[in-house]
């Protein structure tokens, strides 16, 4: 029941994600809609300074030391609008470089909504997914009701950037409300754990910020070297893609706790389910990229329209890129439960210089489409091939190589 009332949500976002983005983009056009994506995409990477209070960390302590949380809410709270307001401020110098004014100084607002995101985490590490189902699920409604409404209207390109704010005052303001169903004990007083909070969170939001960074290096490539209609061919794909991934960190968070319990009770038996994990995320991964492909031909004109049949190729290359995502979000999970978060540093580090190049290469010889095979290919040799190689994520790598060799295995052990 945890992963229906934690995923049933994610569903109901998945497909008004998707509508809504089809939507969007026949109104806007390529070009137009490429401009709002990436805005979206600049003001989400600043957000990230908004994990100096980490949700994963909140959850894992709600999950293992629940009479903590009386004490660490707060403070991460505090830490989570401080990262909020350093965020906006980035997001409002943007068009010094960029322009469209209008766009990013409404984004400047999109951190703080992200800040109540931790009492949220609090109910998602005490498995009580039900209390908070029907907020996603409402808000999600209410996102694509909004989106086909201004679109019906006729709307500019920042009357979307409004609703994307609009959707996650929305959040925010009920959950601040939810804060008061939080019980717990003292715990270590609201001092101690503000700074263990900090000490652990930092780390995170530090890797974070630049995982995501790298992770969006393909879009400032294309941005800076071949802007206009290309982005929104690009953005087409990533977008459904990225709607579909809202899955993951479903999955990720319900099971999460239970692992976390797992670890600390029987590593052996902890290995064993990841193993299963890994295995089930490549098999599922790869089955959605071949099944992208043989629908992407008469898929992506039927629902956007004819302006982005060049979005075809593009969706054929990226969709190879997913199962590496997911993968990736696994294995930041197994780093959060073993206290290994340095690792994400490790892998951003070694990794940046073969994306650099072969983005570069993609872009320079099949534009949008190479850049897509480019983006599978790193996504592959950062979450796959490193595992592998690395000496500092031999124990990921191990579980992987298990996984791997039983990847055509499909009975359910």
């Amino acid at each position: 029941m945890g992963m229906f009332w934690h995923g049933g949500p994610r569903v109901i976002r998945l497909v008004s994600g998707v509508v809504a983005s089809m939507a969007v983009a026949r109104h806007l056009g390529p070009e137009d809609y490429g401009a709002l994506c990436f805005a979206i995409m600049i003001a989400t990477l600043a957000a990230g300074l908004v994990q100096i209070g980490s949700m994963e960390v909140v959850t894992k302590t709600a999950a293992t030391h629940p009479e903590e949380m009386r004490s660490l809410l707060p403070s991460a709270l505090r830490w989570r609008l401080f990262g909020a307001i350093l965020a906006g401020g980035l997001i409002a110098l943007i068009p010094l470089w960029l322009g469209q004014r209008a766009i990013y100084w409404i984004l400047t607002f999109l951190p703080i909504t992200l800040v109540p995101e931790c009492i949220e985490a609090v109910f998602y590490g005490r498995q009580e997914f039900r209390t908070i189902a029907p907020l996603r699920a409402i808000s999600a409604v209410l996102g694509l009701i909004l989106r086909l409404g201004l679109v019906a209207a006729g709307a500019g390109v920042a009357a979307f950037a409004f609703a994307t704010v609009f959707e996650g005052g929305v959040v925010a303001l009920t959950l601040l409300r939810f804060r008061g169903k939080i019980t717990g004990g003292p715990g270590g007083g609201p001092e101690s754990s503000g700074l263990n909070l900090f000490q652990q969170s930092l780390p995170v939001a530090a890797s974070g910020i630049l995982i995501a960074g790298m992770l969006k290096l393909d879009q400032f490539l294309l941005q800076a070297l071949r802007p206009g209609v290309e982005m929104g061919y690009y953005y087409v794909v990533v977008r459904l893609f990225e709607a579909v991934g809202v899955l993951i960190p479903s999955y990720v968070s319900a099971i999460l706790p239970d692992l976390a319990r797992l670890r600390s009770l029987s590593p052996e038996a902890y290995k064993g389910k990841m193993i299963r994990i890994y295995r089930r995320i490549y098999q599922a991964g790869l089955l959605i990229a071949g099944g992208s492909c043989l629908l992407a031909p008469w898929g992506i004109p039927l629902f956007f329209g004819n302006q982005y049949e060049a979005s075809v190729p593009v969706f054929m290359a990226y969709s190879f890129a997913f199962p590496s995502f997911a993968v990736g979000s696994v294995r930041a999970m197994e780093f959060i439960i073993s206290n290994k978060n340095q690792n994400h540093l490790l892998v951003v580090l070694m990794l940046l210089p073969f994306q650099a190049l072969f983005c570069l290469l993609g872009i320079h010889w099949f534009g949008a489409a190479g850049l897509a095979g480019a983006t599978a290919l790193v996504s592959f040799i950062s979450t796959t091939l490193f595992s592998m190689v690395m000496p500092a994520l031999k124990e990921s790598g191990h579980l992987q190589k298990e996984a791997l060799k039983g990847i055509l295995k499909w009975k359910v052990s």
